[in-house]
């Protein structure tokens, strides 16, 4: 796993770009933003120090407030600057960083006019606070049925035209849309908030204002007849942009960072499952792989050349009889099951069922001795004879690797032998 850490930092690395460049879209947006509202007037821009070579939130721009730590925009106040240009709250509300960080927009007290996009403000879906009022905008009410945190809404002294959605009004703490150009009735929701909220709209009429409207007064004077509802608004017409250019780079590279991460994590699943699998028993392959010609002899030993285990390698037999004919290869195809392991090596319980035989074969690993020196010293243990000591049926070295077999014995090992059934003190 040494790749491991470098695929980590190169992922960082990604992450760190990304998000400079979530940092750049922001920045982006706001200086389009202030851009329009200020009708693309340098001396303006200048003045409230917006631009394109710092940053917002550190750089402190005039009427922009971030988070306590300094890193998501939550605040525009441009109340009250003279501003003649355009509101158009697209270059905000379509940023999906400012849409879900901006809690309160203030431009109220300047001279805007609304743009195409105004209908966009509803995609701000943090705004709780929304004051555009003393403007010269001109467009429907937006759809604040989508802007479920929306908790102030002041729009007085504008030229909004058409009716009043109706809306959860329970939510408002203060909703003013006073000296517009408003018509239609007043919701039933809206019924409990001040008269001042709907003044000086002509064409406006219903509680809580004092003139109703001559034929909803007609149709509420018949006991049996409910006041017509008046007809739904029109949806009001949305430009809809696409993604740019940076955005979509951004989205490119959240699904690169995705699948990068997904392959480490496949990549290292499978490195370890590899690494524990080298360590289970498999087998009598797992013993010796290559299938080797047995060659029996009587009371001798055959001799084998050290080295790398080849074709013609063979199985050497220290007692006489005990192999029954068997091939070496035969060996190797018999089922094997993993008894234990030591310090040196492995123990398996091979079963032979074509010559009715259960052998215990002992696989040797790392031990640093010539093929010579090990065939010493199997001659060595085959000259003792002692009832305690197991003699070994045949043997194998090559290189590295080493093989002695036993005739299996059911009486278990020698710590249980020793130590009997009983847990050792801890």
């Amino acid at each position: 796993m040494k790749h491991f850490p470098i695929a980590v930092t190169l992922l960082l690395i990604l992450l760190l770009q990304l998000a400079k460049s979530e940092e750049n879209l922001v920045r982006d947006s706001l200086l389009d933003f202030f851009s329009k509202l200020s009708g693309n007037n340098n001396n303006n821009t200048t003045i409230s120090g917006w631009n394109s070579t710092s940053d917002p939130c550190t750089a402190k721009w005039r009427g922009v407030t971030c988070d306590k730590h300094l890193l998501h925009v939550q605040k525009i106040d441009l109340a009250a600057l003279a501003l003649s240009g355009v509101f158009d709250p697209g270059t905000l509300c379509l940023s999906l960083s400012l849409s879900r960080s901006l809690s309160i927009i203030n431009v109220a007290g300047n001279s805007l006019r609304s743009s195409l996009n105004f209908p966009a403000i509803s995609n701000c879906s943090a705004l709780a606070h929304l004051d555009i009022s003393s403007n010269n905008i001109s467009a429907p009410l937006p759809d604040l049925s989508r802007m479920s945190t929306l908790t102030a809404f002041l729009a007085q002294q504008n030229n909004f035209h058409g009716e009043i959605p109706d809306l959860d009004f329970t939510r408002f703490r203060v909703f003013n849309v006073s000296h517009n150009r408003l018509s239609g009735l007043i919701p039933v929701g809206a019924r409990g908030l001040p008269p001042g909220s709907f003044l000086d709209n002509p064409e406006l009429c219903g509680p809580p204002l004092t003139d109703n409207c001559s034929s909803v007064a007609a149709a509420e004077s018949a006991p049996s007849a409910p006041p017509p509802s008046p007809p739904p608004p029109p949806p009001p017409h949305v430009k809809k942009e696409g993604l740019t250019n940076k955005q979509i780079l951004m989205y490119m590279g959240y699904v690169a960072i995705a699948f990068v991460a997904v392959l480490l994590v496949l990549i290292w699943l499978r490195k370890k499952a590899k690494k524990s699998k080298r360590g289970e028993g498999a087998g009598v392959e797992s013993v010796i792989k290559p299938a080797v010609e047995v060659k029996e002899g009587k009371n001798e030993y055959l001799s084998a050349e050290s080295g790398q285990m080849s074709a013609s390698a063979s199985l050497m037999m220290v007692a006489s009889g005990e192999g029954n004919g068997m091939r070496f290869d035969e060996l190797l195809k018999a089922p094997a099951e993993l008894l234990g392991r030591g310090s040196h090596g492995s123990v398996y319980k091979v079963v032979c069922e074509d010559h009715g035989m259960v052998l215990a074969v002992k696989r040797i690993k790392d031990w640093q001795i010539s093929s010579g020196e090990f065939r010493q010293r199997m001659k060595r243990l085959n000259q003792v004879k002692h009832t305690h000591v197991m003699p070994a049926v045949a043997y194998y070295s090559s290189g590295q690797e080493k093989l002695i077999v036993y005739e299996f014995q059911q009486n278990g090992n020698l710590f249980k032998h020793i130590h009997g059934r009983k847990l050792l003190p801890s």
